[in-house]
């Protein structure tokens, strides 16, 4: 007998990473090609705000299937370092590279650091402290 749940298909987690890249993608190239406030550049940066949340998602799923979280954490930390130079190449507008923010992947790396700080520190008040410290990071 035929229900419809046995009839929807579920994507995998690759095919959710691929769909995650292009809305990425999308929320790119209206960031740096478009005119800010049209509607199509408003539309194609919505779509683009799909992939922070799944990143997260996936951040946290990662957390719990690796083996080693450190060399997680430097694998994070080795491509927000890489990313940072085109996300910076990208967002600025004089012909000269400038410092303009960090870039997601920072984030995710600082978030990594909550998750860690959470599971790891058992002492309360040390553990209230390092998640406000590296959430202050953030801003």
């Amino acid at each position: 007998m035929n229900t419809v749940s046995s009839r929807l298909k579920v994507l995998s987690r690759d095919e959710i990473k691929y769909i995650a890249m292009f809305t990425m993608l999308l929320n790119h190239i209206s960031n740096v090609f478009m005119a800010p406030g049209g509607f199509t550049a408003e539309l194609m940066l919505d779509i683009g705000y799909f992939t922070a949340p799944v990143m997260c998602f996936f951040l946290v799923e990662g957390f719990h299937y690796t083996r080693s979280k450190r060399r997680y954490a430097l694998r994070l930390a080795a491509f927000a370092m890489i990313s940072e130079v085109p996300y910076c190449l990208a967002l600025t507008e004089s012909g000269i590279i400038e410092f303009c923010g960090l870039n997601m992947m920072f984030t995710l790396l600082i978030c990594f650091g909550v998750i860690c700080a959470a599971t790891s520190i058992t002492s309360l008040p040390l553990r209230t402290a390092a998640v406000a410290a590296l959430t202050l990071l953030t801003v």
